[in-house]
């Protein structure tokens, strides 16, 4: 026994949570595996869900920071076209050192903001 590792996990009787979960893995069990051995396969599947969710947070946040650059971009053309030729690059560099905050909302539209739809 002395190259095996050993965990050993109590289910309360008193506790309702703790039958029901039991009642699962015996039920589990009873499929052609062992409690322990249906255990380990459930432990190693949350492991696994959590690392997929890791991977979906950092993918959510890449796509954020792309969107936000893309839409500064777009902004930085609008008022170049409105201001008559002003540089984008300026504004768009002027934004990404602040990455982590978007930009101040205002309800009011620059003038000549929408002359290019009429």
């Amino acid at each position: 026994m002395a190259d095996k590792k050993v965990v050993s996990i109590r289910f309360h009787n008193g506790s309702n949570e703790d039958m029901e979960l039991y009642e699962k893995l015996e039920h589990e069990a009873l499929d052609g595996g062992s409690l322990a051995s249906v255990a380990k396969a459930r432990i190693k599947l949350s492991y696994e869900k959590a690392a997929d969710s890791d991977l979906k947070e950092q993918i959510v946040e890449i796509i954020q920071d792309e969107m936000q650059k893309s839409s500064m971009k777009i902004v930085g053309a609008l008022l170049a076209g409105v201001n008559g030729g002003v540089s984008t690059e300026n504004i768009v560099e002027t934004q990404s050192g602040n990455d982590s905050q978007l930009p101040e909302q205002s309800t009011d539209l620059p003038s000549g903001a929408l002359d290019f739809l009429g």
